[in-house]
């Protein structure tokens, strides 16, 4: 396998997380079946990001705020659309039992990577034992 640099995998990342929510807004009573598969292709390249990032270790502090900041406005820029579209689409049963163990998996590939990258945040009130600048409290 030929590791890729820290910086080529934050811009996989944040376009990863752009990719999953333009697959949100996309996602109808009739496509379900194709959007399982993005979910699971998004995983398999999750997946893959995951191993590599064993190899080279969490973003440094520089990438990682840079990287934050590019996923946070990702977020800014769906995030409006997606409730909307939320508040808009009554599924079906069948389409989220389609789509609900291929999300879970994306979703649990997605925490796994930012994990490992270091780009998860604590909340307020969170007791994980890691403040906002990655580094352990005591």
């Amino acid at each position: 396998m030929v590791l890729k640099s820290q910086e080529s995998i934050a811009k996989e990342i944040v376009s990863i997380e752009y990719s999953f929510g333009d697959a949100m807004l996309r996602l109808n009573n009739t496509n379900a079946v194709n959007f399982a598969a993005e979910m699971d292709s998004l995983s398999d390249h999750l997946d893959k990001i995951s191993k590599e990032l064993d190899a080279l270790g969490t973003f440094r502090p520089e990438l990682r705020e840079t990287t934050l900041k590019k996923l946070d406005d990702v977020e800014k820029a769906l995030f409006q659309r997606l409730q909307i579209k939320i508040e808009s689409v009554s599924q079906q049963p069948e389409v989220g039992e389609i789509i609900a163990p291929a999300v879970a998996r994306c979703l649990s590939a997605r925490l796994s990577v930012k994990d490992k990258a270091g780009l998860l945040i604590e909340t307020p009130g969170a007791s994980s034992g890691i403040n906002t600048k990655g580094q352990g409290q005591k």
